[in-house]
Parts: structure tokens; C-alpha cells; sequence
């Protein structure tokens, strides 16, 4: 028994979260972090179903490791026919209690039997307080069996634990020679988004053994989208490596792949992300953050939310992270499940929470602060600087200089993109010296760009807006084409055989210009974006080409409005607008 024990690692893992620093130094208990698709659009909300909620100890105070999940039980031998029993214990090491439920037990293994035999339906724990739940095992053949539980809250932010349980059969010190028992790999391929009522194909080829043993697999479901009807036997081939479903809804559906090499077992998860294009997700808003007094009232407010389609929507808020010290919980939130929810904050510190909101199909969630303080310490106030108006390739400076904490206190800047135009390509790391009074950026787009400040005095922060808007004061189309009719098309840059090869006419004169090198100076383009002192275009209509005559020709130059109007252009980055 002890020989197979060690020889199976990854049957062992009991997750727990952890209390550690963070950013905001003591203030925050750390939580753990949310599951994320792997390989789907990271824009895509998910469902609001337990496997995506936190592990238990979210959110509730500290030092709260609650229900280990993928615990296994191992009976070291059972003589077939033969019936014995699996044990498993579930503590609440939280301060505050839970009510759990067992759900299901699922059979992994179809010629072995599992049965529940602790008579459970509601499971309420005191903090502190265990139980064991006792299951039977009935082998049918060698020589290991498999079988699911899951164990959930009543608490519909709280998710399911999911116990893997095994039963061996025949003696596990028996292995064959040279094998150590090492465990497999199980590998269910990436996370996909894919078409509601298309067949989607799991992918389990990538798991590998590390003694080469032969592998079974095995498919099953963990969760499925709200309203589907599916089971694990509409997985085709939920045996082999390669096996299919067809969704029948929209939604998210979770599913299981377990490999085993007869001795050792693997599992992993792959998440299916399931629309047919009708109903797009809403989009939730948590607020702003909020600076706060300990002991007062504070009020969420998630009226910002939509939907697209205006579907209803529901709501449903929750602690991400609370002080070092507090003992608030997702219960202690007032109409949780409402777009205007409350909380009194107990100690001092920052305060996380988390908005879901869900339009029967699919989710959308939002996080937003409260920083509460007993009065001592008054929050800073922050000042962006004015508005600022440009044009796309200029660099903008902002100025917070202008923020302040009334208590003296110093303080720090943390600049960042709240949004960005359609076609930019900036994200924050893009903003230089982020991190100061003073920053900068160089825009890469007509548009708004919308810039957040946040300030702290260490306690406590305050948070600004500053918008920056850039347009073009002209279009090539309307007003450089222009310049073009009226000097250079007229029997010269126009026609089946232009002068210099080059045609200036509506509809060809970009194409004709822009990185295009000259056929008089071959060290030049005709028009280098960003830069007109280069661009041999820019030197014909100034004068200043090394080779023929300035243009237009016959001693009729551009007037100085026309020639700004070129050298802007091009030094704005020749946009074709």
C-alpha cells in the first residue's frame, strides 16, 4: 500500500488558498486566482457555474483553507465481489458556516459499484466542525476502479469540490517488473469556443506515460450550460483519446478526461464555450471604487450594466479579498443578488468585490475596490491635468502635479489606459515614466484616448479621468488631393503615361506616392511617412530636390498654406483618411 501511495503524486493534491502580501502590503488577504480559458478569445465571459466561482475560502476571513478538493481514498486491496468501504473527510476551516451538499456520486468506472453510504442531503459545518462521508466499493474485475463525487455550498458563489475516488483490486506490491508505478500525464487539449449544436471533438493525444504503459481514457462531464440536457453518455467514444459531443445550448461546459495506466491516475479539465451567435454576453459594472469609512454603509452599485439584446439580467456580488483582520463573508453582503447591494466594512483596509451578472445564457463580471478608513487618515485627491487635444502621432505629457493628500502624506501616481480608439494598438505599457506626476505617451490613432490616475497615500487612493482626443485638422482625400487637381494633374502627373511615371489622379495618387521610392533619386521616396524633410515629393514642391526643377513647374510654386498642408501630412504619417 505504502509502495503505490508514493508512487501517486498527483492523486494527492489538496488546494487551499493561501494568506500572503500583496501589493497593498497587510491590508489584503490574497486570494486565489480565477480559472481562465487557454485557448479561447479571453474577451469571452464565461457562465456563471460553480467551476468558475472561487475555492470556498474566498472571501471569508482569513486563515480559511475550507474543503480540499481532489482528495482520493485508496483501498490497498478488495478480493472481487467483495464489498468495502472508501472514507473521506470534508472540514469547514472557515469562521463561518457552511452548508454544503452532496450531489452526486458519478461513476468513472462502469464494472465496479460506488455507493454513498452516510445518509447526507443537507451538510451544515460549523466553523471548525468535520465529517466523515463514508462510501461502499464493489469490485467487478482488476484492477483499479474510478468513481466521482461532488460536494458543494447552498452558497451560489461557493464551488463544488470534486473528489476523485479509487478502488484497487488484487494486491498493488504485484506490479510488474521494472515498472515503478509512476502516474500518467493527462493532456484534454485547449480550451475551445465553438458553435451551439456543432459536434466538438476533445483532443486527449497529447497524455503520455513516463514507462510507455498503455493508457485508458475516460470522458466525462463536470458541469454543463445552463438548460442542457446532456449527459456523459452523449460523449461518442468517451473511452478513447479522441472523443465528441454535440452542445445543445449556449453555454459553458466543463469536461473531465481521466487516464490511467492500470496503477496510476491523471486527470485534467477542458472548458467548451458553446453560442450560436443570437445572444452576446452583457457587460457588467461594478461602479467606481470607492473610498470608505470603516463601520459605515457602503453601496454597490451595478445600475451601469446592459445587455445588448436587453435581456434581464442577474446579480450577483461577492468578497475577491478582504483586510487582514476581517471576518465579513459573502453573507454579510445585503441583497447580494441585486444591482444595488450594501456591506458595512469591519477594519480598516481594501476590500475587493467581485460583480456577476448573467443574462440567462451567459456571464460578464467586474471588480471594483472599497477602501475604508476609520477618518484618522483622509484620502488623497487626484488631478489628471486638463483635457488635451492633438493629432495622432504626437506625444502627449499628462500632468498629475496638481494631486494632493490633505494630511501631507506622500503620495504615488499610477497612470493607465482606461480606453483606447478603435485601431490603436497601445495598452499601458506603452505609457512612459507610468509611474510619476508626469508621463507620456505618443498616440497612434484618431480617436479618444481616455486616461485613468490613481493616487495613494499608502491608506487610501483617489482616481481621475483625463481625456485625450486626437483628430487630423484635414483629409488627404479632401484637401491633399485637392492641392493635387489644382497644380499637378492638369497634362503632367496624370493619365496612361504620367510625367515621371508617377499619377496624382483621384483614386491612384496615394498608391502612387506613399513608400513608393522616386524615379528621378533613388536614395528617396516619394512620400516617407512621418517624415517630409525625406520625402522626395516634399523636396520637388519646396524647392529643395538636388535634381530638375521645383514643382509645379513654369515658376509657380505652392502658396505657404498648401505647402504646411503637405508637410503635415506627411509628418503626421501620410494617413490615407
Amino acid at each position: 500500500m505504502s509502495r503505490l501511495i508514493a508512487t501517486m503524486p498527483a492523486l494527492f493534491a489538496g488546494l487551499f488558498s493561501a494568506c500572503v502580501p500583496t501589493e497593498d502590503g497587510d491590508l489584503t488577504q490574497a486570494l486565489e486566482p480565477e480559472p481562465e480559458l487557454e485557448g479561447a478569445d479571453a474577451a469571452l465571459p464565461l457562465l456563471h457555474e460553480r467551476p468558475d466561482a472561487p475555492l470556498l475560502s474566498e472571501g471569508l476571513a482569513p486563515d480559511c483553507p475550507a474543503l480540499a478538493t481532489d482528495q482520493v481514498d485508496i483501498i490497498s486491496h478488495a478480493e472481487l465481489g467483495d464489498t468495502a468501504e472508501l472514507s473521506v473527510t470534508v472540514t469547514n476551516a472557515c469562521e463561518a458556516g457552511l452548508d454544503l451538499v452532496v450531489d452526486h456520486v458519478a461513476m468513472v468506472d462502469h464494472d465496479a459499484s460506488f455507493e454513498l453510504l452516510t445518509p447526507v442531503d443537507d451538510l451544515a459545518l460549523s466553523a471548525g466542525e468535520s465529517t466523515t462521508l463514508r462510501f461502499s466499493f464493489t469490485p467487478a474485475a482488476d484492477f483499479m476502479h474510478l468513481a466521482d463525487v461532488t460536494i458543494f455550498s447552498n452558497d451560489p458563489d461557493v464551488p463544488e469540490a470534486s473528489l476523485l475516488l479509487v478502488g484497487l483490486v488484487g494486491n498493488p506490491d504485484d506490479l510488474p517488473e521494472g515498472k515503478s508505478g509512476a502516474a500518467p500525464t493527462a493532456d484534454a487539449g485547449s480550451d475551445q469556443v465553438v458553435t451551439t449544436g456543432d459536434s466538438h471533438t476533445l483532443d486527449g493525444t497529447g497524455s503520455s506515460d513516463p514507462e510507455g504503459d498503455t493508457l485508458t481514457y475516460r470522458w466525462s462531464f463536470l458541469s454543463v450550460a445552463s438548460g442542457s440536457s446532456l449527459a456523459n453518455g452523449d460523449i461518442n467514444n468517451s473511452l478513447t483519446d479522441t472523443a465528441d459531443f454535440t452542445s445543445d445550448v449556449d453555454g459553458q461546459y466543463r469536461v473531465r478526461f481521466v487516464v490511467s495506466d492500470s496503477t496510476s491516475v491523471d486527470k485534467d479539465f477542458v472548458w467548451v464555450v458553446a453560442s450560436d451567435g443570437t445572444n452576446t454576453a452583457p457587460t457588467a459594472n461594478s461602479g467606481a471604487d470607492q473610498n470608505v469609512t470603516t463601520g459605515g454603509l457602503v453601496t454597490l452599485d451595478a445600475t451601469g450594466s446592459s445587455d445588448p439584446e436587453g435581456d434581464t439580467l442577474s446579480y450577483t456580488w461577492s468578497f475577491r479579498a478582504v483586510p487582514s483582520g476581517s471576518a465579513l463573508g459573502n453573507s454579510d453582503i445585503s441583497d447580494r443578488t441585486t444591482d444595488t447591494a450594501t456591506f458595512t466594512p469591519d477594519v480598516d483596509g481594501n476590500y475587493r468585490l467581485r460583480l456577476v451578472v448573467n443574462d440567462g445564457s451567459f456571464s460578464d463580471k467586474d471588480f471594483m475596490w472599497a477602501y475604508s478608513t476609520t477618518g484618522a487618515n483622509d484620502p488623497p485627491v487626484a488631478d489628471g491635468g486638463s483635457h488635451q487635444t492633438g493629432v495622432p502621432n504626437e506625444t502627449f505629457v499628462m500632468d498629475g502635479s496638481g494631486s494632493s493628500d490633505p494630511d501631507g502624506d506622500p503620495i504615488t501616481y499610477s497612470w493607465s489606459f482606461q480606453s483606447v480608439p478603435a485601431g490603436s494598438a497601445l495598452a499601458n505599457g506603452d505609457i512612459s515614466d507610468s509611474s510619476t506626476a508626469s508621463p507620456s505617451f505618443t498616440a497612434d490613432a484618431e480617436g479618444r484616448f481616455r486616461m485613468r490616475l490613481v493616487v495613494s497615500d499608502g491608506s487610501a487612493t483617489d482616481k481621475v479621468f483625463v481625456n485625450v482626443d486626437t483628430a487630423y485638422t484635414y483629409t488627404y482625400s479632401a484637401d491633399v488631393q485637392a492641392i493635387y487637381d489644382s497644380n499637378c494633374t492638369s497634362g503632367c502627373h496624370s493619365g496612361g503615361a504620367p510625367s515621371a511615371g508617377l499619377d496624382l489622379d483621384v483614386g491612384t495618387s496615394y498608391a502612387a506616392s506613399v513608400d513608393v521610392v522616386s524615379s528621378q533619386d533613388a536614395g528617396f521616396d516619394l512620400v516617407e511617412p512621418g517624415d517630409s524633410a525625406n520625402s522626395y515629393l516634399w523636396q520637388k514642391v519646396d524647392g529643395s530636390a538636388s535634381t530638375g526643377q521645383q514643382m509645379p513647374p513654369a515658376g509657380s510654386p505652392l502658396d505657404q498654406a498648401d505647402l504646411d498642408l503637405i508637410a503635415t501630412w506627411i509628418d503626421e504619417g501620410a494617413p490615407d483618411n
